[in-house]
Formats: C-alpha cells, structure tokens, sequence
C-alpha cells in the first residue's frame, strides 16, 4: 500500500502491536519501569500515629493557656525514640519526651517541639523530671495520624504509572519488595548501507559515519524498550537477509530497520520484506520520512525506517514510540500540544510536515521558535530543538502569532506543564 496518511499508517501499526505481558519487578531494578497492574495500599500508611518533630507528646489541653510568660508545667515520665514503643498511657499533666517517628504513646494527642519549652536552657535536659511548654498546642499538632496518606485497600498508583524515585519510596513503603511491570519490549536495530562508517573507524571516501543506530537505540532505551541486538549490514540482499536472521535469533518483540525502504535500485529492505515477510506499507505523507515500511517476518513486527538520520527520527517519534508503548499498555499517542508560534511557518510540500523547533514560556503562555535548520540533512537542528512543529497538509502557511500543533520530542509521560493545553488528534 503506498500514499498513505499518517493517520492510516499509525493505525496500521498499532492494529498489530499487541500488549507485552506482566512479570514481577524488584524495587531495586523498576527505576522508569511501567506499572501494569494498580498498586493498592495493603496497610495504613503512616503504619501507626507518630510524631512529626523532636518535643513532647502532651494532652494538648493541658497547655490551654501556655505562653512564655505562664507556661504550663508537666511531669516528664519517660522517652521515646523512634522504633520503640511507650508501655504506660499518658494521663493529664504528664508529658513524654519522643523523637521523630516515634509511635505516638497513648493518651497524646498533641507533640511540642523542644524549641517551644524549657530544655533548651536546661543543661543535662534528660535528667529533668519536669517541663515547661510556652506555647498552645492544638490537637493533631505535629502528629502524623495513623492511615492519614492511605487506608487498606484505597489505589496508591494506577496502572501505566512509570516508577521514579517518588514512586518507588511510596511503593516501599507500604511493604512491597516488587511490583508487577509491563515486560520490556525487546528490540532489535539493524542499519542497512553500503556507505556507512562505524563510530571510531577513520573517514574514507564516499562514507558516512552511523548515526541511526545511536538514534534509534536510545530512543528505543527512552520510550521503555530494551536493545537486544544493534547491528549493521551493506546493501547487498544476501547481508540484508542475514542480518535480520541474526536480529530474529534473538526474539525481539519489534525489528526495527533503517534504510533500504525507498525506490532507490539499493532499496533493498522492502524487496526482503516481500520475499521472507509480509510489507503492510510503504509510503507514507510526511516529511520527513516519507518512506517508511511495515511489515511482519516469523510473527515478529518489523518497523522499516528511511536511512536519513533526521527522517529516522520523525518516523520513529510517530510510529517506533507509538508501538513500543501499545507493548507497554500506555496510551500510544502521539502527543500533540498547542503554542502560539514567534515566526513564520511555511509548508510547501503538500505533505504533513514536521519542523523543528523550541518551546518556551512567556506570562503563562506557551510558545514555540522554529529551528534555523530545517533541512532533512542537518543533524544540528536535532540539538537545538525539544519538539516538533505539525504543519497539516492543508495549510501550506502560518503567521508569527498563529497557533501550531506541536509534538514535544523525547518524553514518555503525557503532561509537559499546566500551560500546555492537549490539541486534537487529525491536524
């Protein structure tokens, strides 16, 4: 099938793609990993009520009318620290010296930090018997009460959740040791050209150095997936062959090709695809990107990206990102958002086109700067730019004020900022 929209294409990819099953995590391997199934609390958090400062655990109506002037003076019957527990029950007039996370004793209803009473000016504080507290406390003060984050059974992270750090001291928290995660979708990355250099080799005539698959593979790495084999081959259908063997020897959930898709006489990806696969589709109305095939060989999804590294890129936020996160179960975008361009943007190619360009905010307004560099052969507009401007096919046209659809570059979740406003899909 050649021609086809965006919009078809996507739609063709992810008809295939199917979902990656759940597998147990450990805490301590789920940094940017996946939730597949809800946490719910199995506990009160905080476990029991205990106490937020350094002070005394009181009966806060025992300091009703405490100030500096007339403080209220209680008994100290013992200490706490955290990790213990007080075995007596406060009873009125009585005071309990307690540390930070302590089990609040029985009977407190109240903690006064040591600042607000006489130890500080107490040498040999412990030894005291007594106290003085100089201020009012009310019930609840500096108390963390027991199940005031979550109760058993109430949703802590819904499914599609991506674990950061925050995530996972919660998750420990609660007493889990793993959580269950989306399996990573295993992917392998084959560069296809006869011109092409590795990384390291010295520059020779008529060849280019490898960029796609430090492209490819990190983007893979970004979006939740795992490399499992990264490789390159010259244009000759026999390596070509070979090379994707090799790739599917490793079971990769998704195969991920660049170059080789076009009508070139060295276009020789598509010509496999069609002899040991099946090709879906191949053409498609973008720029960049305009060639880009997918298919399927023994059971296994193959993505065919175009050889320029910029147009890898683009095919790659629209169609790699949107498989490897229906494999994740999230929502497979893409995500579009709306910024008022500061200069003009034109569009001549009939094409949906996707410019480079820079998100900035002014006064709570969102706006976006196209890039110096917009053509499909400057790397350099890659650094300078964290988004892509969405001209549609029929508007060959903006102004400096309009507002665009714009894709952000490079991120997994789904908000950028309370000034992003979500576009609709069909721009």
């Amino acid at each position: 099938m050649q021609n086809l929209s965006v919009d078809e294409a996507l739609g063709l990819v992810l008809e295939e793609i199917k979902p990656l099953p759940l597998e147990e995590v450990p805490l301590v391997m789920a940094l940017d990993r996946i939730i597949g199934e809800a946490v719910c609390s199995p506990v009160n958090l905080p476990l029991f009520s205990n106490s937020a400062m350094d002070g005394y655990a009181l009966k806060a109506v025992d300091t009703a009318a405490a100030s500096a002037i007339f403080p209220a003076k209680l008994a100290v019957i013992g200490e706490v620290a955290a990790g213990e527990v007080f075995s007596g029950k406060l009873e009125r007039g009585q005071a309990i010296r307690i540390m930070t996370g302590a089990a609040l004793p029985e009977g407190a209803d109240a903690v006064v930090k040591f600042e607000d009473t006489d130890e500080a000016f107490k040498p040999g504080s412990r030894a005291w018997n007594s106290v003085e507290i100089f201020t009012a406390a009310q019930p609840g003060q500096n108390v963390r009460l027991e199940g005031e984050d979550f109760k058993p059974g109430q949703p802590v992270l819904p499914t599609g959740t991506v674990l950061n750090p925050g995530c996972l001291g919660l998750v420990a928290s609660l007493g889990y040791a793993s959580v269950k995660c989306v399996r990573k979708p295993r992917v392998a990355i084959l560069a296809t050209g006869s011109e092409l250099l590795q990384a390291g080799q010295p520059p020779l005539p008529g060849k280019i150095y490898n960029s796609n698959n430090y492209i490819l593979a990190a983007l893979v790495t970004k979006y939740g997936g795992e490399v499992v084999r990264l490789s390159t081959v010259q244009d000759r259908t026999e390596l070509i062959e070979q090379g994707i063997a090799e790739s599917l020897a490793q079971k990769p959930d998704l195969l991920i090709t660049s170059g080789g898709v076009s009508v070139g006489d060295f276009d020789l990806v598509k010509q496999v695809l069609g002899t040991v696969g099946e090709l879906q589709m191949w053409q498609v109305r973008m720029r960049p990107g305009k060639p880009v095939a997918f298919g399927e060989i023994a059971g296994i999804p193959l993505l065919g990206l175009p050889g320029n590294p910029l147009a890898a890129l683009v095919s790659f936020e629209l169609f790699g990102k949107a498989a490897l996160l229906k494999m994740l179960q999230c929502p497979p975008g893409p995500e579009l958002i709306e910024a008022i361009t500061v200069e003009p943007v034109r569009n001549s190619s009939g094409r949906r086109n996707f410019l480079r360009g820079k998100l900035f905010q002014e006064e709570g307004r969102l706006y976006v700067r196209p890039s110096r560099y917009q053509m499909p052969s400057q790397l350099a507009s890659l650094v300078e730019s964290d988004c892509l401007i969405v001209a549609g096919e029929d508007c060959s046209y903006y102004l400096a004020g309009d507002k665009v659809a714009v894709m952000p570059l490079y991120r997994l979740e789904k908000s950028l900022s309370r000034a992003i406003h979500p576009v609709m899909a069909g721009i």
